[in-house]
């Protein structure tokens, strides 16, 4: 009776230190539903407006937005990471009502050094890919 008593407790009462990133991704996501997926009329990347090519991060919030509207594909044309920053985000939203096992086995995967040494490589590697081939005329600036 007190393992019943446990789980359901660990499902009625969300763990307090889990309800802030789940706010942030509750927000983030609720503006993506409202926000145009071809993005705001102003660009707001002050890396872009200092050098003229776009930052590594350029392209995800319209990405995120065009995923949740629907549109798969130019989610990927205007950031190929937008797929796993949407992913992350719905995980970050559910976290709270996670099992208490779930929850640590994904943030023992997350936490892994490996992770994210390849996660920031890739991500690096496509940045300076960008960058340099919108900087040479070789892809067009959708940014």
């Amino acid at each position: 009776m007190a393992q019943q008593s446990r789980i359901s407790t660990a499902f009625a009462f969300p763990h307090k230190a889990r309800l802030l990133p789940s706010g942030f991704a509750a927000l983030f996501l609720s503006l993506s539903l409202v926000l145009p997926p071809a993005g705001l009329p102003v660009n707001l990347c002050l890396f872009k407006w200092i050098t003229g090519v776009p930052c590594p991060g350029c392209g995800l919030t319209r990405s995120v937005t065009c995923l949740s509207h629907g549109h798969f594909a130019a989610a990927f044309h205007f950031h190929p990471f937008g797929i796993v920053a949407y992913l992350v985000l719905a995980g970050l939203l559910f976290a709270p009502f996670a099992p208490a096992g779930i929850y640590s086995a994904c943030a023992s995967w997350f936490r892994s050094r490996k992770l994210g040494l390849a996660f920031t490589v890739v991500f690096v590697a496509y940045a300076v890919l960008r960058i340099w081939a919108v900087a040479t005329g070789q892809w067009q600036n959708i940014w």
